[in-house]
């Protein structure tokens, strides 16, 4: 079934009453609250073909309270009416005022860099490679060989006497474990664009499919949906090899 776009309705406010409003933004908390959200939702967008990822973020939750804030004084700008000039000046010049907020929370971004640091740690995870020599993955099957071995033989015996050969068990894991290499990768994450774009976004994706009452395929339909207004969002992964200091002599 096709879906159609849809163009929200937000409740409007008087100017004056959202610029008064706009001063009690803390632009340092809604800083963080994007960078946590980012680092903990890592899981939700990470694709390690891609290093460039775009977010749109509208809210209607309590995720990013802060920041939501923000967004409802955007919505809340009276419809801009063409024949009074006057009107479309203010809504003009409060968007402006809004923007300089929207400015300032991204530079806050930028300047966390503990927190960005910490984005960059959970993401790179996913872009590095196990590494493991021919020679080393002979020696994996052998130790997973006497590790199956090992377990079978626990299972077979009594509880008070499980101790011993759990602690054969543990040597034998860790035996493993010193085979894996990774290739170590080191770089940052940079957000590269923030900012609020007052318009909704049509966007297309796929092709849905369409049944008529007696469940036969009728035709392919591109299933469509709109974005309201609200924050998007830029982030950046930029990586290396981790070089190793090598002797000179």
């Amino acid at each position: 079934m096709e879906k159609k776009p849809k163009t929200a309705k937000w409740e409007k406010r008087p100017i004056d009453s959202i610029l008064e409003d706009s001063q009690n933004i803390d632009v340092d908390v809604a800083s963080i609250e994007i960078l946590e959200w980012f680092i903990g939702n890592v899981e939700n967008f990470i694709d390690n073909t891609q290093k460039i990822f775009r977010f749109d973020l509208v809210l209607d939750n309590k995720e990013m309270p802060e920041l939501k804030k923000l967004q409802d004084l955007y919505r809340a700008i009276p419809d801009d009416e063409e024949d009074d000039e006057k009107q479309m000046d203010e809504c003009s010049e409060c968007r402006r005022e809004l923007d300089k907020i929207t400015k300032e929370i991204y530079e806050k971004v930028k300047s966390h860099t503990e927190l960005l640091d910490a984005l960059f740690k959970r993401m790179v995870y996913y872009y590095e490679r196990l590494i493991m020599t021919p020679e080393n993955k002979t020696k994996a099957f052998e130790i997973d060989d006497r590790l199956k071995t090992l377990i079978d033989e626990r299972e077979s015996l009594a509880e008070n006497k499980r101790e011993e050969i759990q602690e054969r068990i543990n040597a034998v894991i860790e035996e493993g474990m010193a085979l894996i290499k990774y290739s170590e990768l080191e770089g940052s994450v940079d957000v590269v664009k923030f900012e609020y774009e007052a318009f909704d976004v049509e966007v297309q994706i796929g092709h849905g499919v369409q049944f008529d009452e007696k469940g036969l395929k009728d035709k392919d339909r591109a299933m469509r949906y709109t974005i309201p207004e609200g924050f998007v969002c830029y982030i950046e992964i930029a990586y290396h090899n981790k070089f190793k200091p090598v002797a000179m002599f």
